[in-house]
């Protein structure tokens, strides 16, 4: 098979470039890999140009590409990010202003499950292309890595101009419905959220692999103490294989229901049909003997893999360049190749084992866990000459919670920035008799709450430490009957609107099956929105406000290096230290809400081992004046 000779098509609109207006833009490239992801065909569409598509394999066809791309109209791209980067892999910036038609699905219609282009043109504009399976039949034909560059032009050519029609049709239809939903600022904030992310997922986030290598060493131990408990209960099997803890759950009594679509991706063998033995199947069987080991065991091998995923995924320079979504159900972020979301939170003390920890059912394994899974924070170093500051999120969904409670003496107490909310509702539910050994308790049952659980899901998490859960429950409802009037609340709302609207204008819709996530999206959205909000500020902080583009040189050394569960974490250079000030004013100006957001400082060239400081006036002072001993060496 012979390579396309490529020659160019239709006229090039040079003269419309110097307009001001959006102009839809798609690439095609060569391959599907990093090293083939060169762009070799492009598309364009707007109402003064119309459609076109060209090759950057002519020379008249790449002077249009460099012009368009330089050119000041906004681009509106179906991935924005993957067209920023094709274009980069080709030598060229695509400079903005930018939209991306996919940011706008996720604000229309969060539960779209379509994506991919094509799709989403059948879903929304009831188009269905007709050439699909002639280019699906071509790449297979071709059997090559770089399929574009054997395709006959006029079959690309067609493609390519459809994609570009779609997603300007598309812009067109998302951007009249986000102007009704009155959400428009929302969107624009997501578009800047996602170019700070593609400047996040270049500047990449450094490893220690030496330490990598040890942790996944260290953890054969403690993997070994866990399996032996559990084949002290259910006999000489592997816990590793879905099959024999299959057979051997069902000996035990153990009701396992069969896998769901959504579940079969976290299965050894995971067809939809079969019995599921993951966390979500056996976190509420955590009363039985064997279960809290054998969770506590998932989580440590777990670990292991997500270790094996940075050696893997890191480049030549140690450097991890993860990959983040917004796509998610209640807009939070996640990030893949690799996922950054199985970080640990902190290094374990009793009274601080998270709520994901505590639901293993045995806090003596809860523990145990939490300490050995810690260490996977230290393979996280920040560059030589730099400090990596975490300024985290103080308990940030409860403090969002307690706003939708509308409770005057809920947000009265947390006004103060060093408030604790669940020695809030502990001395609140038991006045004096509230010590540390309810800590969990109280957690367990504020994290339920606000996840929108009902009363018998809460007393399965808390029956492993607890007698008599129901009881404990009653107590809490009658001593502090907002927390359920809010779920309650929240309910009475999705079910008759058919949405709940948060303090940006975020919509949450009803999901028929399980209405009671509406609960928990609206204080995790909100959070999202509180965190993505910070995240721009944060990057035009250290970035310098001047930069036009993601392209433009950053004004500072410094950058934003991790996003994780409530924590941003920017790597600061002594020089950069007084702009922490900024950062954590960009943080906490949340006038949306009733109740004030906090955050904690910590410092180190380790993420597993940060110094935490009282006040940023000491962190500032550390920072200015670090000296770090990896530079003298």
């Amino acid at each position: 098979m012979t390579p396309t000779q490529w020659k160019d098509i239709c006229p090039y609109p040079f003269d419309k470039l110097v307009n001001k207006l959006p102009i839809a833009f798609d690439t095609e490239t060569a391959g599907y890999t990093k090293d083939t992801n060169l762009v070799v065909y492009y598309s364009w569409c707007s109402d003064d140009t119309g459609c076109g598509a060209a090759s950057t394999l002519t020379k008249e066809g790449m002077r249009f590409f460099k012009a368009l791309c330089s050119s000041d109209r906004p681009k509106v791209c179906h991935n924005l990010k993957a067209d920023l980067n094709f274009c980069k892999y080709t030598g060229i910036d695509l400079l903005g202003p930018y939209h991306d038609t996919r940011l706008m699905l996720a604000l229309v219609d969060e539960y779209s499950v379509q994506q991919v282009l094509r799709d989403v043109e059948e879903q929304f504009l009831g188009r269905k292309r007709p050439n699909g399976k002639r280019i699906a039949d071509w790449r297979r034909k071709c059997n090559s890595t770089i399929p574009h560059l054997y395709i006959p032009q006029e079959l690309i050519h067609e493609d390519a101009t459809q994609d570009a029609q779609a997603t300007w049709d598309l812009f067109k239809l998302f951007a009249l419905k986000l102007k009704e939903l009155g959400i428009v600022s929302l969107y624009q904030q997501e578009v800047q959220v996602e170019l700070v992310y593609w400047e996040m997922h270049r500047r990449g986030q450094l490893i220690d692999k030496e330490r990598v290598d040890r942790v996944i060493l260290e953890l054969d131990e403690p993997l070994e103490e866990l399996k032996r408990q559990i084949q002290e209960v259910f006999g000489d099997i592997n816990p590793n294989s879905a099959i024999q803890l299959r057979e051997a759950l069902l000996k035990a009594g153990v009701p396992l229901h069969k896998l769901t679509k959504v579940d079969a991706e976290d299965e050894e063998d995971g067809k939809v049909g079969n019995l599921a033995t993951d966390k979500r199947a056996l976190v509420e069987f955590t009363a039985l003997p064997g279960i809290p080991a054998l969770l506590g065991y998932k989580r440590l091998v777990q670990a292991q893999r997500m270790l094996r995923q940075y050696q893997t995924r890191a480049d030549k320079d140690n450097l991890l360049h993860t990959e983040f979504n917004q796509l998610t159900l209640p807009g939070r972020t996640s990030s893949s190749n690799p996922c950054l979301m199985n970080i640990p939170k902190s290094a374990a003390k009793v009274k601080d084992v998270e709520v994901g920890e505590l639901m293993l059912g045995d806090l003596k394994i809860a523990q145990f866990c939490s300490e050995k899974v810690a260490v996977v924070r230290e393979v996280f170093i920040s560059r030589p000459g730099s400090l990596l500051v975490s300024q985290d999120f103080k308990q940030g969904e409860y403090r969002v919670f307690t706003h939708y409670t509308n409770s005057p003496r809920l947000i009265n107490f947390l006004q103060d920035p060093k408030a604790d909310f669940h020695h809030m509702i502990g001395t609140t539910v038991l006045g004096d008799k509230y010590d540390d050994t309810y800590r969990n308790l109280i957690k367990i049952l504020n994290f339920g709450r606000m996840y929108g659980m009902g009363d018998r899901a809460v007393a399965d998490l808390l029956r492993p430490y607890i007698a008599n859960p129901e009881q404990f429950i009653n107590i809490v409802d009658q001593r502090l009957p907002e927390m359920k009037e809010f779920q309650s609340r929240i309910l009475y709302e999705v079910t008759n609107s058919g949405y709940v609207r948060d303090v940006f204008g975020r919509y949450y819709r009803l999901d028929h099956k399980r209405p009671y996530t509406a609960i928990a999206h609206i204080c995790a959205g909100t959070l999202a929105n509180v965190k993505k909000r910070s995240l721009v500020r944060i990057n035009r902080i250290l970035g310098g406000d001047g930069r036009k583009s993601p392209h433009d040189p950053r004004t500072t050394r410094s950058g934003l290096q991790i996003d994780v569960h409530d924590d941003l974490i920017p790597e600061i250079y002594p020089e950069d230290a007084h702009l922490l000030f900024k950062v954590r004013d960009a943080m906490i100006d949340c006038p949306e809400l009733q109740v004030p957001m906090a955050t904690d400082i910590s410092v180190g060239t380790s993420l597993g081992k940060m110094q935490k400081f009282n006040t940023l006036e000491e962190a500032v002072n550390f920072v200015a004046n670090w000296k770090d001993p990896r530079l003298a060496a």
